[in-house]
This record gives C-alpha cells, structure tokens and sequence, in this order.
C-alpha cells in the first residue's frame, strides 16, 4: 500500500483535470515559475495567407514577425491537445512561437496573467474564477479546457468492489448510509454529489461526506475508511483494474454538457487580436487531433507521446486505458451553465459578490477559429485505443 501511494502521489500533477487543482495548490505552494522554450521557432517558416482548411470560410494569416506567447504548463493530462498542437507544429505554422512556464500548480495562474508574465493559462470553473473576475482582475475566460461531454467525461463516482459484490449498484439511491469522499468541499465535485443525491431521491443527511485530495481518498478506498468518492483519472482507472473499486457512473450522467475548466488569457494578450486568434485556431486544432486519436482516425501513439513527454505520467499501459478529457471541438461554453455555477457558490457563501459572465467569458476569438477551421466532423464509427 505504501508503494501504491507513493506511486498517487507521483502522479499527482498528470492525471487529474484542472478541476482538482485547489487541492493540490493549498496542499503544497507552488514554487516560482521557470521558464523554457520548447517550441521549435517559428522564424524559418514562410509567411503568407493559409490556406483554408475544408469546410472554413475564412484564411488565417501568419504573424509576421513571429510573436512569443507564454503557456502555462502545469503538467496536468488535460493539456494534451495544447501539447498536440504544439508538438504537431500548429503554433508556429501561424507565426506564433510557445514559451512554456513551467508550474508546480495553477495557484497563480490568474496572478500571473492578471501582471502580464503570463499569455494563457487556465483555470477550473471554481469561487476563485468568479471572486477574480468581479475584482476586475484582468483576465479573460475565452474556451473550453474541461467539460462532461458524453462518454468523455473523467470524474466518476467510485464504489468499492466489495460492498458491490454485497449489494450490486441500482442506482443513486444506493448511496444512502455511506460515506462519500468528495475532493474539496465547495468545489465542483461536492456539486456533483448533490446532483447525484438528488436523482436517488436523498439528502446529505442520507451520507456522510469528507473532503479529500484525490490521492488520498484513494488510498481511503483501498483501506476501506470511506465508502464511495466523486474520482478523478488515472487513480480510478489503476484502482479499478487492481479490483479496489469500480467506477459505476460517469459525472456527465448528471451534469451532461456541464463544465469543468477553461482557457484563460491575459488581458494585454487578448488586445493582441491577430496573436489571439492565431493562438485559438492552433489549440482547436489540437482538440481536434485529440479526439481523432481517441476515436481511431489518427494514430493513438502521439497523445501517448505527449503525455510522457510533458507529464509525469509515463505508463503507456494506463494512459491508454484512462478515459479522454472532454473538450469541445468548438470550444464553446455555455453562458447559462457558467451562471449556475456561480448561484450555487453563491449560495455556500463561497462567491461574495456576483461577477458578470458576459465580462467573464469572451468567445469572439473561438467565433474566429471555427470559421477558420469550419465545423469538425467526428468519426462515424469511433475505434477507442487499446
């Protein structure tokens, strides 16, 4: 057990999404940031209009000179179409050269942009987001960077193995008595637990709820002191095949469409319209390279690539076997959701004063990419990697 947790705890950064970071972050302040150019440059590539992809009605043009924009990089799996992009040369193609800022954790992403030392990051859809943005921080939320899209969701609710061996799952109402490990209270995965308590017709008087990192409520599964958890990747995945737990029902059952995380950019970098725009286009591009690997069309092998490359997560084994993170190939959030979220940290007492989501969000640059890229069309008959 020892090995096994030491072994979470590596993997701490690489496989959960975004929307774990508050943990983590308070867990263990992150270090300053440093700085590494990993990106091939952009100044040999020749300059000129694009031409349109299939289906797109309008030409990207290359930045000329190349212009330099600062990336986050936390090392978190849900960064493998950025990484894609990157790796597959799309950035520098339109003129833009990636300086990777390398992170321990997202703690100050929203710092960093908001003094210009950083371009883009990103950031969970969480109190902190909505707190930032009614401050006047200057940040902009402008794509998707995590949601629950069916069957590319990666929170699950967990059950360990034995107590469904007693008692096979029918069902939320099933939760009733247990104790349910949750990653941080107030945060979107206590959310999920409502809506989940809800639909099974109970309260949370009916469980007995604990905050836990990731990690930890993992080794809590696997030493029997909770009963069932709102998980995250690759810690289900590996508990699971090890037949501590199974994974009964993906978050996107109640939360379909709902949203996880999102891309951030810097206000001075979203006044910078032709790198902005460029920068959308590349990292749509990645998205949709993403969920062609997953889906068959393209060779699986690079994200497997990326990952053991930018994160801590090398077991290709696993990696293959974790579902993907959800991202939209459009990249668009839904205003309305967003809104839903902020009422309910609201209500908690966690959001203090109501940050405008037309302030907030900004999808002028998406509108943008897509009419670059024009629609993405998925793969009829998806082959999953194995």
């Amino acid at each position: 057990m020892k090995h096994l947790l030491h072994y979470w705890i590596a993997l701490l950064v690489a496989g959960v999404t975004v929307a774990c970071a508050p943990a983590a972050e308070r867990a263990a302040p992150a270090a300053r940031p440093t700085t590494s150019t990993s990106a091939p440059t952009a100044a040999s590539t020749p300059h000129g209009t694009l031409p349109a992809p299939a289906g797109g009605s309008v030409r990207a043009e290359p930045l000329n000179p190349p212009q330099r924009v600062r990336l986050a990089n936390v090392g978190l799996a849900a960064q493998a179409p950025t990484f894609l992009a990157l790796e597959q040369g799309y950035f520098r193609e339109l003129g833009i050269e990636i300086e990777i800022v390398n992170m321990n954790s997202t703690s100050e992403i929203v710092a960093l942009l908001s003094s210009d030392q950083l371009d883009v990051g990103f950031g969970a859809i969480a109190p902190q987001f909505f707190n930032a943005v009614a401050r006047g921080v200057g940040i902009r939320l402008v794509a998707d960077h995590g949601s629950n899209l069916p069957g590319r969701s990666t929170p699950s609710l967990t059950i360990r193995s034995d107590l469904l061996e007693q008692h096979p799952w029918t069902g939320y109402s099933d939760l009733r008595g247990m104790k349910v490990a949750v990653q941080q209270l107030g945060s979107l995965t206590e959310y999920y637990l409502e809506l989940m308590l809800k639909r099974g017709g109970l309260t949370r008087d009916d469980v007995e709820i604990v905050a836990l990192p990731f990690p930890d409520m993992n080794v809590a599964l696997a030493n029997k002191a909770i009963d069932a958890a709102i998980n995250n990747e690759p810690w289900a995945t590996q508990l699971e095949q090890a037949g501590v737990l199974r994974k009964v029902v993906y978050t996107d059952d109640v939360d379909p469409g709902g949203h996880v995380a999102g891309i951030l950019y810097s206000e001075t970098f979203a006044r910078n319209t032709p790198a902005a725009r460029n920068w959308m286009v590349a990292y749509l591009r990645g998205i949709r390279d993403y969920w062609d690997a997953y889906d068959g069309r393209l060779d699986f092998q690079r994200v497997v690539d990326v990952l053991q490359k930018y994160t801590p997560l090398k077991d290709e084994a696993l990696i293959r076997k974790i579902p993907p993170t959800g991202q939209n190939p459009a990249g668009y959030l839904d205003p309305a959701r967003l809104a839903a979220y902020q009422e309910w940290f609201i209500e908690r007492g966690l959001v203090t004063r109501r940050a405008d989501i037309d302030q907030a969000l900004d999808q002028s640059f998406l509108d943008y990419a897509n009419a670059v890229l024009g629609p993405y069309e998925p793969v009829e008959h998806p082959r999953r990697p194995s």
